[in-house]
């Protein structure tokens, strides 16, 4: 992108930005205009017969027919023949879905456009029907997400939300409520949401000026260097705006603005931020506009799944993100550390509530660990009490010896438990925070507190390590009533305490590669459990199959195609 296309996709962005809104532009409400009796729509919906367009057939016939009942079998977008000028608006918004994030080619919006502007008879039944199915597909996929979740074996178990279509889209059809309105109650309602739908407008509209350049491969960049890659470096950093446009683009001279743009950059994209341009950093510079674009439609697609109300006060893990935000009556109340599970050990998503806290806890080891702990053990006897962890026998609970028992594994695990005793160098650190469920996740204090200096932070055997735990038990217990006074004697308590909440507090564990932070940076990160792998498989898969068929049908009508937006 040039300089001069820079500065006009930033003047055309600010006049129209203002004006985007997460439900776009058309507003219009079917009005009950027609004067077909309807008697063809009710003979095919009642047979349920072999309608297609060119091998295309209608996915939701029982809808269409709760439909167009209501309506008496009258038609919604065509009258005496001839398409509406609402159904054209309609079928636009279709055509440029991907301004949502989704796939325009599901909705067969060019297909709709030929129809409409055939002049064979029939084809007024064809686009009629065609039009409500691919609308209600797109109210769908609104609600619930285009995209089909992982595999729970992959560690994803979010349940989707459930949305009632017919019941938000009816005002729709019976001409009472405007298309606009009706998109936004389809959609989720939090900001981080409506902050990747204004990203991803900035990214299109980037692509649309001609993109971003690529960084020549080479040796590293960093202050004081000079090279022809650093008069790239600064055009991509300013074509991305992490450095404001200046007119010397040219510029071969690693200066300290340059360097203040990398580090924006590195943050932006959760590396290490030390303004030096190394191999990872030039790895994240060079994704292309595309699979960014790709990436803000995946995690646009993942705010479908998720609960509408999640709680007025909740917890939220992104483990993508290494964060936790904490919202409290509604309102942000903090953004802390986290760090999650390995990609061996993947931290599973999931939504429950937490019930209580513990002060001081002891570790129940779980088996996979107690089998990396054991060879410590044989090859340091005594290793496991100095570090303060007790065997007990499963049976009855009694403590033995680790050198009076056989450490092979299997046996081991068999028989006896494992338990580390509170201590400064319990893995737990001094709180625990419990939301129990069937996966023995939980939030917890760690005594490896440097961990959270990296950019990085998958480390743990999947449960979550809080940054600041402390500050996190007070934040919630006095929002649950404690009084401050309650609050000092459980942290100055010696022994284990545990708080039960008069209130349970949801704890949504979930996956964000990308998102807009409350100051409007936008953030992407790497793909640490693949989960963003299967999807664009499932995008690229989908709009190939998609695009066939409707290249297919759009062939069977025999007439030139008159539109070709994607």
């Amino acid at each position: 992108m040039t300089c001069i296309k820079r500065r006009q996709f930033l003047h055309n962005s600010a006049k129209t930005a203002a004006a985007l809104t997460i439900a776009g532009a058309a507003s219009s409400t079917v009005h009950a205009l027609q004067q077909s009796s309807g008697s063809e729509i009710k003979q095919f919906l009642s047979n349920s017969g072999n309608f297609s367009v060119g091998g295309i057939e209608l996915q939701h016939i029982s809808k269409l027919n709760e439909i167009y009942a209501a309506r008496n079998y009258t038609s919604i977008w065509t009258e005496n023949d001839i398409a509406t000028h609402t159904s054209m608006e309609v079928t636009r918004k279709l055509l440029g879905s991907d301004s949502l994030g989704l796939q325009p080619t599901k909705y067969y919006g060019r297909l709709l456009y030929q129809l409409a502007a055939n002049q064979n008879s029939g084809d007024f039944l064809r686009f009629e029907l065609l039009l409500t199915d691919s609308l209600y597909t797109y109210f769908d996929d609104l609600a619930h997400g285009a995209l089909e979740q992982p595999s729970t074996k992959t560690g994803w178990r979010l349940e989707k939300s459930t949305i009632d279509i017919s019941s938000v889209s009816h005002g729709f059809f019976n001409g009472n409520v405007s298309f606009k309105q009706t998109v936004e109650k389809l959609q989720p309602t939090h900001p981080r949401y409506a902050g990747l739908i204004n990203a991803l407008y900035e990214h299109q509209s980037m692509l649309s000026q001609g993109g971003w350049v690529a960084i020549q491969p080479g040796s590293s960049l960093a202050l004081g260097d000079s090279s022809p890659r650093v008069a790239q470096l600064r055009e991509r950093l300013m074509e991305s705006g992490d450095m404001g446009y200046r007119d010397y683009l040219s510029n071969i001279q690693f200066d300290t603005e340059l360097e203040a743009g990398v580090i924006k950059f590195q943050q932006r994209h959760g590396l290490e931020a030390d303004g030096v341009v190394g191999p990872k950093t030039l790895e994240e510079i060079n994704v292309t506009l595309w699979d960014r674009i790709t990436q803000l439609q995946i995690n646009l697609d993942r705010w479908r799944w998720l609960p509408r109300n999640p709680g007025t006060s909740n917890i939220t893990v992104n483990t993508a993100g290494y964060d936790m935000d904490i919202t409290i009556d509604g309102h942000s109340a903090a953004t802390m550390k986290v760090i999650v599970g390995t990609t061996k050990n993947k931290t599973p998503l999931f939504s429950d509530s937490m019930e209580h806290m513990v002060f001081n806890p002891s570790w129940y080891v779980p088996k996979s660990i107690v089998r990396e702990l054991l060879p410590k053990e044989v090859s340091q006897p005594g290793w496991l009490d100095k570090n303060n962890f007790e065997v007990t026998t499963k049976s009855g609970g009694a403590k033995v010896s680790p050198s009076n028992v056989s450490l092979d594994a299997e046996y081991f695990v068999a028989n006896y438990r494992v338990r580390q005793r509170p201590s400064e160098k319990n893995a737990l650190g001094k709180l625990k925070f419990m939301f129990p469920n069937k996966y023995n996740i939980y939030l917890h204090d760690t005594n490896a507190k440097s961990l959270f200096a990296k950019a990085k932070r998958s480390f743990s055997h999947g449960c979550v390590r809080v940054e600041k735990p402390t500050e996190l038990a007070r934040m919630l217990l006095q929002s649950d009533g404690k009084s401050n006074a309650e609050i000092d004697s459980y942290l100055a308590h010696d022994g284990t305490k545990k708080v039960n909440l008069r209130t349970p507090l949801p704890v949504h564990l979930t996956y964000q590669t990308a998102w807009v932070d409350d100051s409007g940076v936008t953030h992407f990160r790497d793909d640490i459990y693949r989960h963003d792998q299967h999807a664009v498989k499932q995008i690229h898969n989908s709009k190939s199959l998609f695009a066939e068929a409707e290249l297919k049908a759009l062939a069977s009508t025999g007439l030139e195609v008159v539109s070709n937006t994607y």
